[in-house]
């Protein structure tokens, strides 16, 4: 993976403890490895290999154990075969090398059609992660063997990330990328969502395909996301078709029942692509929903009862007999993202957008959400909370590496786990080897709390994006808490996250960490 996604915690694991686990009876090898045969790269092939054969585990070695006269192609696929995992060396040298590639590639291909498992990728230099590898945890060789040696042996003996048990146990579904519908440029390398016509796979209204939109759930792109969540691309396509399209049919109508939700974006763009009975969220102006829409002839909807818009409100058990500016302040004090400019009910809006023009346009450029008191909490009077049976961590920290995020991130965790906090982050608490996407899915899902370190650097991230969506979706699904986020600089605040309070660290550690501290402890938000 590429900087997200790298594997180094600071306690070293003993690998003097670990144990192979039993063969089954159809693979020769615990792992096959796979390296450019060069002075480096050979070096620590062979060392691996005689660590863990010391240990017990069956190494696959092409300089060893291929076999004469066979053709490399043949000896690659029944090796990688007969073998229960692949560890991948990689650096400058294997990532130029077409064998290698094609070890690699042979190791997916067999991954997805024979139920196995994804390569464990060992970082040996500060090369380029090509794309394929992204998608991975990797393990840094960047240290003494010693160093990270068991750390591999646990991430081999690993049996949770096996295709066959997790392949229909679908996680998280990933919706059409709304940012690839509304035709918003972003990187396609990172982005987590499949980029397919919206309208194609959600609404009963048929798109004949005149959008020019990509309606084919299986390009490299999309196919790659579905499987890292547990979807089956390998076998019928239409069966693949149907259950993608049920499964985000299933998420929309459930955020409308779990919470209130706000204005439509698509609505608010060219029109909503996901289909009247399907959208959860209302056809109305969003600048008008928050008392900042200052057009005169606006053409979205300004009418709360619209037919879309009511049906939505009865779910949110909102009364639509009232009086019109009743129903929308009603709607108003039960969505929780936003802050309002309040209109009086006898008041005509286009009367108060008139005499309040100053007012909603200096709204519109104040940080509403910024948490600056001027007392600071006393940070060590705090402790922890117990934490549940079913949670591993007081909160999951996501951010961006690279200074100065990795910094501001290592510094909290380095306070809060001095006060005996549990805290989790990518740089420490993944384990090698396993899907990228999964894994943050599933520690998230393991922490109490999420704490979003948000910065110029940050926003621009489509992973800390995805983490963001993962948090809000269990927080949805589950009950769970809001996301924490703690603002690093002056970076612009998306629409995704004014609907949050934040707190600022732009003053010195101490006079914020405490309400850090504060918020991660605070059980009222559930």
């Amino acid at each position: 993976m590429d900087q997200h996604s790298v594997d180094r915690p600071d306690e070293v694991i003993d690998f003097n403890s670990i144990k192979p686990n039993t063969l089954p009876h159809d693979k020769k090898y615990h792992i096959f490895l796979s390296y450019k045969t060069e002075n480096r790269d050979r070096r620590i092939a062979i060392q691996i290999d005689r660590l863990l054969r010391g240990k017990g585990y069956q190494c696959c070695l092409h300089e060893r154990d291929f076999l004469p006269g066979n053709a490399i192609v043949d000896n690659i696929d029944k090796n990688i075969e007969r073998s229960i995992k692949v560890v991948f060396l990689l650096s400058e040298n294997s990532s130029a090398s077409e064998w290698c590639q094609y070890e690699l590639t042979m190791t997916e291909t067999f991954h997805i059609q024979n139920k196995g498992y994804k390569p464990i990728i060992l970082k040996l230099d500060q090369c380029k992660l090509p794309d394929a590898i992204k998608r991975y945890t990797y393990l840094s060789a960047d240290r003494p063997t010693e160093e990270w040696i068991g750390r591999l042996a646990l991430a081999i003996n690993d049996e949770t990330d096996h295709l066959i048990t997790n392949r229909r146990n679908i996680k998280f579904v990933p919706v059409p990328c709304m940012n690839y519908n509304r035709d918003k440029e972003h990187k396609l390398s990172t982005c987590r969502y499949p980029h397919i016509c919206a309208k194609y796979i959600i609404n009963d209204a048929e798109c004949t395909g005149s959008c020019g939109k990509n309606h084919n759930l299986v390009t490299n792109q999309s196919r790659e996301i579905l499987v890292d969540v547990g979807f089956i691309t390998d076998g019928n396509y239409d069966s693949l078709l149907e259950t993608y399209r049920q499964k985000c049919k299933e998420k929309l109508a459930d955020m409308a029942k779990n919470g209130v939700t706000g204005p439509c974006c698509y609505y608010n763009y060219k029109g909503c692509l996901l289909g009247d009975f399907h959208c959860p969220f209302t056809h109305i102006c969003k600048d008008w929903f928050i008392g900042t829409c200052v057009k005169l002839n606006c053409t979205l909807s300004h009418d709360i009862l619209n037919a879309h818009t009511k049906r939505l409100l009865k779910i949110f058990d909102i009364d639509t007999t009232n009086d019109k500016t009743a129903i929308l302040n009603k709607y108003r004090a039960k969505y929780p993202h936003k802050k309002f400019i309040t209109m009086k009910e006898s008041v005509s809006t286009r009367t108060f957008l008139k005499e309040n023009l100053l007012l909603c346009l200096a709204f519109e450029m104040t940080d509403l959400g910024d948490v600056k008191p001027d007392e600071t909490i006393d940070y060590s009077s705090i402790k922890p909370i117990t934490l549940p049976i079913d949670k591993d961590y007081h909160t999951f920290i996501a951010y961006k590496a690279g200074d100065p995020d990795s910094g501001v991130a290592l510094q909290i965790v380095e306070l809060l786990e001095g006060k005996g906090y549990k805290c989790c982050i990518h740089e420490g608490d993944l384990l090698a080897g396993r899907s990228f996407l999964r894994t943050i899915a599933r520690t998230i899902k393991r922490s109490i709390k999420v704490v979003f370190l948000l910065s110029e650097n940050s926003s621009a991230c489509e992973m800390w994006k995805y983490q963001l969506d993962v948090a809000e979706t269990f927080h949805i699904e589950t009950k769970g808490y809001k996301p924490i986020i703690l603002k690093l600089d002056q970076c612009f605040l998306s629409d995704t996250l004014t609907k949050y309070t934040y707190l600022s660290a732009d003053k010195p550690t101490e006079e914020w960490i405490g309400r850090l501290a504060k918020a991660i402890n605070d059980e009222t938000d559930k």
